[in-house]
């Protein structure tokens, strides 16, 4: 994910990433930076792909990112979110965010949605092509 520090830089961090519908989401912790820079500028930029120059596709979106605050919004996404990344990644739902104990600390983490506005794609291998998607704003 790239974002934009409070100070105008450009800031890249990994986001474990789900797709439900036209929004993708990821996760933040309350206290990390990512969480901190999203508050200031919510415009962000989410890269995908593989590693691999002649196979594949890489996907960039661009768009918003909104906190998701309605906890049975939450409850599906961390149901969503552990049926993709396995049981270690349970979260329960409390105080419109995703809890997470582990060895009797509790981690707190904030869940921002992404409307993407556009999309790249850039695809990889014989023929190579790209192309551009534009979505229209909800």
């Amino acid at each position: 994910m790239a974002i934009c520090e409070a100070a105008r830089r450009q800031s890249y961090a990994p986001a474990r990433v789900w797709q439900q519908h036209h929004n993708v989401s990821a996760g933040a912790g309350a206290s990390e930076q990512k969480a901190k820079n999203l508050e200031h500028n919510r415009h962000c930029i989410l890269t995908t792909g593989r590693n691999s120059l002649t196979e594949g596709l890489d996907l960039v979106v661009e768009g918003d990112a909104v906190r998701v605050t309605d906890e049975a919004k939450l409850r599906r996404l961390a149901a969503a979110y552990e049926s993709k990344y396995g049981r270690a990644w349970h979260f329960d739902v409390r105080d419109r965010a995703f809890v997470h104990e582990d060895g009797g600390k509790e981690h707190v983490a904030l869940v921002f949605e992404v409307n993407p506005a556009k999309a790249l794609g850039f695809r990889k291998g014989e023929p190579y092509s790209q192309t551009r998607w534009r979505f229209a704003r909800v």
